[in-house]
């Protein structure tokens, strides 16, 4: 009977891990699990047209397109380029030319405050450590609900005092109750040596802003590059039962990268907050970006605008913007531009070779690693050779794979391999149960 039971226990732990390890290869999809670059697993290629002056071996570039990015894996990680005649597969590195900032604080003694009634303020600050370099002050101020205009001078070698920014401004503007007032006090100017700097703030018969301090700063910034992708907008409608008015974008197609717009508008001396949706179908809508300011003053005391809108990078074809009007009427929207960060490939090519760029293998879920970049650090990509793309040519030995599971493409087999099991389990349990009836009936 201990033999027996023994039998059965062991029979059944088998037949469960049979039984687990059938139903995981049912139900998982299949991947490409090829190390190497086969040409019938790439759907798509693009021949990469080097430029003319293009005479010895060198770095090329060149930017993906619309249709790229439409039939590509997410974050373009089935892209390969590949040698025309050897098919050899070429290492390459996806640059996003993202901003890059350094910000180097420096120790500003501020000295000589002078109030001049109903003309200025001014006040000078000492730079330390001497000969620093600096671009950047933020005056430090309690002060509220103002606008300035403000003066900024070095002093050069001779001692004499010359202007670096004449038409700075400062202000503190309150929007509405219950809403932080737009407020800039950091003014930058051409990037100076000088131990010493003047400061000018005109009051313009206002009364004097309270100067608590100054934080003087070397900011050096490479500004992103975006590309603008074509788009249609729509005509701007009222939102059903709210004080809102819509915008939807449609870029066309799935897959563009974008993380940034841009309206136009004539109107002036408006403010407005925006919430930012994307959508795939023009039907589920996902929050992307909320109470946004799109503003513009133009008076005789400030001249300042906001139109510009930097969100978390979507792929999605739809983008909705939600205007919060409240009783104000809507903004008239002339157009609106897409952006997204620019990508460039870089890779090493000679004037020699031809190659293409392969993609439309949606089972490459992992980006190769060729481990270019420290390379890529010391190359020029300023002055980088840049390569076009040619027309879409379609791969004629492709082979569809299905990424549904088995039993997705098969619905009738899973549960035919389970009522299998389950018949087997039974014939077995039956077959134990008479074996055991049978040494009873002996003893």
């Amino acid at each position: 009977m201990v033999e027996i039971n023994h039998r059965l226990s062991v029979f059944i732990s088998l037949l469960v891990i049979s039984i687990l390890f059938a139903l995981l290869i049912v139900l998982t999809p299949i991947k490409n699990v090829h190390a190497n670059f086969e040409l019938k697993d790439w759907e798509f290629s693009k021949p990469i047209l080097s430029p003319p002056n293009l005479t010895t071996s060198g770095f090329l570039g060149f930017e993906p397109d619309e249709h790229i990015y439409t039939n590509s894996a997410n974050n373009l990680t089935d892209l390969r380029i590949i040698k025309e005649f050897s098919q050899a597969e070429v290492p390459y590195e996806l640059l996003i030319e993202r901003s890059l900032e350094s910000y180097e604080l420096l120790q500003a003694d501020m000295r000589d405050i002078t109030n001049v009634e109903g003309s200025h303020t001014s006040f000078m600050i000492k730079v330390s450590p001497r000969n620093s370099l600096h671009n950047q002050l933020e005056i430090v101020t309690s002060s509220d609900n103002f606008v300035r205009k403000v003066k900024i001078e070095t002093i050069n070698e001779l001692l004499t005092w010359s202007t670096a920014e004449d038409n700075a401004q400062i202000y503190d503007i309150a929007v509405s109750t219950g809403v932080p007032n737009h407020r800039n006090t950091k003014l930058t100017y051409p990037t100076s040596s000088s131990d010493f700097l003047r400061i000018t703030i005109f009051n313009d018969k206002e009364s004097p802003l309270k100067i608590q301090g100054a934080i003087l700063s070397l900011s050096q910034k490479t500004p992103a590059k975006y590309k603008t992708y074509p788009s249609l907008m729509s005509s701007q409608e009222k939102a059903r039962k709210s004080d809102s008015s819509q915008i939807i974008i449609d870029l066309k197609s799935e897959g563009i990268p974008t993380s940034r717009l841009n309206i136009f508008t004539l109107e002036t001396n408006f403010n407005r907050r925006v919430n930012l949706e994307s959508s795939s179908d023009a039907t589920t809508w996902t929050l992307v970006d909320q109470d946004h300011e799109f503003f513009v003053y133009d008076t005789a005391k400030i001249q300042r605008q906001q139109l510009d809108l930097l969100y978390p990078e979507v792929t999605s074809r739809y983008l909705r913007l939600t205007f919060l009007n409240g009783d104000s009427p809507p903004v008239n929207i002339k157009a609106i531009d897409i952006q997204g960060l620019r990508r460039l490939l870089i890779f090493e090519g000679s004037a020699d070779a031809r190659y293409n760029v392969y993609y439309g293998n949606l089972f490459e879920k992992v980006k190769p690693k060729y481990y270019l970049e420290q390379i890529i650090t010391h190359v020029d990509i300023e002055n980088i050779n840049l390569a076009n793309l040619g027309k879409v040519q379609v791969n004629l030995s492709f082979e569809q794979k299905s990424i549904e599971p088995f039993s997705g493409r098969y619905p009738w087999l899973l549960p035919s391999a389970v009522t299998i099991l389950i018949i087997i389990l039974g014939l077995v349990l039956i077959r134990i149960l008479r074996l055991t009836m049978k040494e009873n009936n002996s003893a």
